[in-house]
């Protein structure tokens, strides 16, 4: 395991590395991100094997679909757009300023330090490395400690493909995870709960590190009366059991009609028995990460049930061994805000089903709690689209879908409030890990001597003072 030591004498080749080499050019950032995709591309089965050694279990096509593919996907988008995000931002300057000119310049900050989770270890990491080094950064990354086999694998290969002065791997429990966090790095990313995210915000005060957080919370599904709640219940299993629903951007609870929550119940069963004909035998379910994630699991189901919930698995399912974490996925009805499923974010197979008569009082009970990181609406009514998206604030408003927007290299990705802090992704992502330099250049006239320098007494500087004070 990496000590703190280990972080520092990183962090210090790295950046060493960066005042060598502060601007390095479109050809330079372009061998990065190559080298990237080429590391990712011959070590993707190991990876997948990794992954799923980490997780106790989790099936490589999970891995390819949505850690592998969409790393390689923002490669390609960003390496071809590099060039173009480089170039200067002309900006049209005020009257009192010409003939002056007015631009911006992208300038890279430094090293970037990553704090990954262990839910989606590869993603979570090279996600925002990708962007940094888009923008002509190095990164640090700490692994999360309960992906352990991931996260040496991941450093091996990075300092085989891209080198320790472009991007370093460190490993480590939560004593080198504290430690990371108060590194004096240009900017500091981190992806997990809001608990955490305070704690990592305030170490990252101690050096004024700029940071961006990735928080997560609890993230609502509303279905319309415009949409049969069959019809949703075939588009959500998916969303919500991929990973085992161990994912920051999974359907957290549901609002359905009052009349249409049966109907719902049954086409969730349904889709599920399709998808996970044998539960206990399936080849496609992933496990919970690990044994006090499963019995914080359990007990959010008991506590439910001994408030008046009712817990409907969707499929029958006793434990085959002490090591054994699958969980089937459970609905709960009759929830109430004194249950613990209803407090925090849930992270696994387990989702709250309520009841409802309108709209507004549906937003009104969102609007109650933590803006989430994402809002999912079912249904055809572009007004009602419209109604959501100014009366819920959310990171992402995705319409008859779930969970995947994440990976849409087309659209930045953050939260808001205690979802989070900061965007990264696409062109976002490179302005996130940039300086937007102001570059305001003077020719051979320099109309301020002329009309504004002192003797004021003058009656330009009057007349400045009348035309543009008013």
């Amino acid at each position: 395991m990496d000590t703190e030591q280990d972080s520092n004498a990183a962090l210090e080749t790295l950046q060493a590395a960066h005042r060598a080499n502060p601007y390095p050019s479109v050809e330079r950032r372009q061998e990065w991100l190559d080298n990237l995709k080429t590391l990712l591309l011959n070590h993707r089965h190991e990876f997948e094997q990794t992954i799923s050694e980490d997780f106790n279990y989790r099936p490589a096509t999970e891995t390819e679909l949505f850690e592998i593919l969409p790393c390689v996907s923002a490669i390609h988008y960003q390496r071809k757009r590099i060039k173009r995000w480089m170039k200067p931002v002309k900006r049209l300057s005020p009257l009192p300023y010409l003939p002056g000119k007015s631009r911006i310049h992208h300038v890279p900050l430094g090293v970037v330090g990553v704090i990954v989770p262990w839910n989606y270890p590869l993603f979570s990491s090279l996600g925002p490395v990708i962007s940094a080094l888009a923008a002509g950064n190095r990164a640090l990354i700490k692994m999360s400690e309960f992906t352990p086999k991931t996260g040496r694998l991941l450093q091996q290969l990075c300092r085989q493909y891209l080198g320790p002065d472009v991007v370093a791997v460190i490993n480590g429990g939560l004593s080198v995870s504290a430690a990371f966090a108060r590194l004096p790095f240009d900017h500091l990313v981190f992806t997990g709960s809001s608990e955490v995210g305070r704690l990592v915000m305030a170490a990252a005060a101690q050096n004024l590190t700029p940071v961006t957080l990735e928080l997560g919370g609890k993230s609502p599904v509303i279905i319309s009366r415009t949409i049969s709640a069959s019809e949703a219940a075939v588009r959500l299993v998916w969303p919500k059991t991929l990973n085992n629903g161990q994912s920051c951007t999974a359907p957290d609870y549901i609002f359905c009609p009052e009349e249409s929550v049966a109907e719902f119940i049954a086409g969730m069963r349904k889709e599920f028995s399709r998808q996970y004909p044998d539960f206990k035998n399936n080849p496609d379910r992933t496990s919970i990460i690990h044994q006090g994630h499963y019995d914080r699991l359990q007990a959010l189901l008991s506590d439910a049930q001994q408030k008046g919930a009712t817990l409907i698995p969707l499929q029958d399912y006793e434990r085959q061994s002490e090591d054994d974490y699958f969980m089937p996925l459970t609905l709960i009805t009759g929830v109430t805000d004194d249950m613990a499923v209803m407090q925090s974010e849930i992270f696994g197979p387990l989702l709250p089903v309520l009841s409802y008569q309108g709209l507004p009082e549906v937003y009104d009970q969102i609007n109650a709690k933590p803006h989430p990181l994402a809002l999912y609406f079912f249904g055809y009514d572009k007004a009602e689209w419209q109604d959501v998206g100014q009366k819920c604030p959310c990171g992402t408003l995705t319409i008859n879908d779930a969970t995947l927007f994440p990976g849409n290299d087309a659209l930045p990705f953050g939260g808001v409030g205690e979802s989070g802090m900061g965007a990264y992704h696409e062109h976002e992502g490179f302005v996130r890990f940039s300086n937007a330099q102001g570059f305001f250049e003077r020719g051979k006239w320099a109309l301020p001597n002329l009309i504004a320098a002192p003797p004021y007494k003058r009656q330009l500087p009057k007349l400045l003072q009348k035309l543009f004070i008013r």
